[in-house]
């Protein structure tokens, strides 16, 4: 049994999960999200029952669940993005056109020389240089139409949310934002790490693996996340677990730079870790199945939304060049035809094969 704290009056809960870890195509996106609670309350879903389930299906409420269970290719984002946007945005143009909130949310972010890293061996590379990552990695990517003034513009594009139910949406928020204000919970922020492939794959040759890449871009944005809470506070963070990583103790030492550490336990089901960091008492849980809990999975879902954002830009640019090339997901098998296809017409557009495959 884990011997976790008991949390005091006045919780704040960080949520983080990724989306995009295994395809060979895309952005590997990496979400986060920032709640505070008035109540002690280790599931949010207790409080905020009154409109929110993690049962899909469920037309009265909004659903917050894994964004696998959401999200299906053959059925679009419709699903996906009726249950997410009452959640992260307030006016209801940002409902019918999110793109450009997406990329307000993306942050900026440095990544510390893998060489600061020393977890487990010597598989981090000595010779790296810092890399920095902000939202311009993807609005200035070659596939993304930007105006004359270097705005992204979505002109001739196809919505990615066609299918937004405007009427259940503004319900759904009102509903949402009532059950918030009764509970006293209030959802804070909403953020994500992007890596394009240029970026993840400079990454990963820097830091020997993408397991580590995964690590260090999540506690980034857990420090970024940080970054929002102003007053000393009882922190509580939630990570699904990266592939089969249990020890996490020299990244966060590296990125979070805690005053003190102490490992509260580290196996296969659960890592769990309290940090201390100036006035701010911070603890730190890498989950197996992680998105069961509502921060993670709402993490989940933004992270996937803005991946399939992406892709579907992506795949619009390529439908324009190459006849009746269907669009992929970017997974391994469906990754290698699409790339076959599109491989001829690289050279002739000056797009090196760096910016278009990730190799892990």
């Amino acid at each position: 049994m884990i011997n976790i704290r008991k949390l005091v009056a006045g919780v704040f809960h960080i949520g983080i999960d990724e989306a995009g870890y295994g395809p060979n195509l895309g952005p590997l996106v990496i979400g986060g999200c920032l709640w505070h609670s008035s109540q002690p309350a280790d599931d949010l879903y207790v409080p905020l029952a009154n409109s929110v389930t993690n049962r899909v299906g469920n037309q009265e409420l909004i659903t917050v669940a894994d964004s696998k269970a959401l999200y299906q290719p053959n059925r679009g984002l419709a699903t996906l993005a009726n249950n997410l946007l009452p959640l992260i945005f307030g006016e209801e143009d940002a409902w019918k056109t999110p793109w450009p909130g997406l990329l307000e949310r993306v942050i900026e972010t440095e990544f510390p020389p893998a060489s600061h890293f020393d977890d487990q061996g010597s598989f981090l590379r000595d010779d790296d240089e810092m890399v920095r990552i902000d939202s311009s990695a993807i609005a200035n990517a070659f596939f993304i139409a930007t105006d004359s003034s270097g705005q992204v513009s979505d002109e001739g594009r196809p919505s990615d949310s066609s299918s937004i139910e405007v009427n259940s949406v503004r319900r759904l928020r009102e509903n949402f934002l009532n059950n918030c204000s009764e509970a006293q919970v209030e959802l804070q922020q909403v953020l994500a790490v992007c890596l394009m492939p240029a970026d993840f794959n400079k990454l990963v040759t820097n830091y020997g693996n993408k397991s580590s890449v995964l690590t260090v871009a999540s506690l980034l944005l857990v420090k970024r996340l940080l970054t929002e809470i102003n007053l000393p506070s009882s922190i509580r963070v939630q990570c699904d677990k990266h592939g089969g990583r249990n020890r996490y103790r020299k990244f966060l030492e590296r990125v979070l730079n805690p005053n003190s550490l102490e490992i509260i336990e580290e196996s296969s089901a659960v890592s769990v870790y309290r940090l201390v960091t100036a006035a701010v008492d911070v603890e730190i849980s890498f989950t197996a199945k992680g998105e069961e809990n509502l921060t993670t999975a709402l993490s989940s879902m933004f992270a996937k939304f803005l991946r399939e954002s992406v892709m579907h830009r992506w795949n619009h640019y390529w439908q324009g060049i190459v006849e009746n090339i269907r669009p992929t997901q970017g997974y391994p098998v469906d990754a290698a035809r699409f790339f076959a296809q599109i491989e001829p017409h690289l050279k002739s557009r000056a797009i090196s094969k760096t910016l278009v495959w990730r190799e892990r």
